[in-house]
């Protein structure tokens, strides 16, 4: 007769295999390659693993439409005079974001990266650095019509965001760590009363990369953008990423918050944890095949800043 904790343990010990393989096999390619980012192992456990590299922000393409062609078609030389790196971490000695917050064992990365790019773009209306705000990840994922298995629609996302608001997260904690659904119904019977409301989201790129728009875009707050995920992100902990290894998952959504000019790279915000690449944050290449920026969105508080809402910080 097996005995169970063995079993357990044997699972166990061939999932950490697995993971070590996988991260020898991105590593050799990165220095095959001489790639410019550095890997390390995953800091994930195994649950946690198979639900991040499921995807979680659904697909925005019409059926048939081509991103690669589409964006090799129209990319855009930059000839402006942007400046060559800018980051919102460091704006005349502020940092206007958030820490990087975990979605953990659920496809809520469009809910992640919405809020956080709002609650940076309330700090820096209200010139108030680092966490002054701390919005329901939770009440915007669930009653907006996200799901934990198969994820949401940024540009759903940006339209709910538009037309209803947000409360504090104290009116609906995040519960979803371990990839329970979590209904609306759970949310504090006056979200109403506490919900930000008069956000406007614009649309900044839909399909296309031009570097300049968005880096115009981004001098006035970070911008909710999304990238295709490859396996090998996974295993991110400094430089420059560029995929080099691993299948295609699907589509991720993250926030832009900067670019370096000097490596031809976007600065960006992830949601997998102040564990994950360098305190949750990365870097990635604007020419990668990930794509990242073909579909971004700003975020425009104006209204409930005229409500006052900067003198009450949630």
């Amino acid at each position: 007769m097996i005995n169970p904790k063995m079993l357990t343990v044997a699972l166990l010990f061939l999932a950490l295999d697995a993971s070590a393989v996988e991260f020898k096999s991105v590593k050799t390619k990165i220095d095959q390659k001489k790639s410019s980012w550095q890997a390390q192992p995953s800091p994930f456990k195994e649950s946690e693993r198979k639900t991040l590299l499921k995807a979680g922000a659904a697909d925005e393409e019409e059926p048939g439409f081509n991103a690669l062609t589409k964006e090799l078609e129209t990319w855009k030389e930059s000839v402006s005079t942007l400046p060559v790196f800018f980051d919102w971490r460091d704006r005349d000695g502020k940092n206007f974001l958030p820490e990087a917050t975990h979605q953990g064992e659920c496809g809520s990365c469009v809910s992640f990266s919405a809020i956080a790019a709002l609650e940076s773009q309330l700090n820096i209306a209200c010139d108030s650095p680092e966490r002054s705000f701390n919005l329901s990840r939770q009440f915007f994922f669930s009653c907006g019509g996200g799901s934990c298995r198969n994820g949401w629609k940024l540009s759903s996302a940006m339209s709910f965001l538009s037309e209803s608001g947000v409360p504090d997260a104290p009116c609906m904690p995040y519960a979803s760590s371990e990839g329970r659904e979590t209904q609306c119904s759970a949310a504090c019977s006056d979200f109403k009363d506490r919900s930000i409301n008069g956000i406007i989201t614009k649309q900044i790129t839909n399909g296309y990369i031009d570097r300049d728009k968005i880096k115009t875009a981004l001098q006035q707050g970070p911008l909710v953008a999304n990238m295709i995920l490859y396996e090998d992100l996974e295993y991110y902990r400094d430089g420059v990423y560029r995929h080099v290894d691993g299948i295609k998952l699907g589509n991720h959504a993250i926030v832009l918050v900067g670019w370096d000019n000097s490596d031809s790279s976007w600065i960006a915000m992830n949601s997998w944890g102040p564990e994950w690449g360098q305190k949750g944050f990365f870097k990635v290449a604007w020419d990668d095949v990930t794509l990242p920026g073909r579909y971004t969105w700003s975020i425009d508080v104006g209204r409930p800043l005229q409500s006052g809402i900067c003198n009450y910080p949630r």
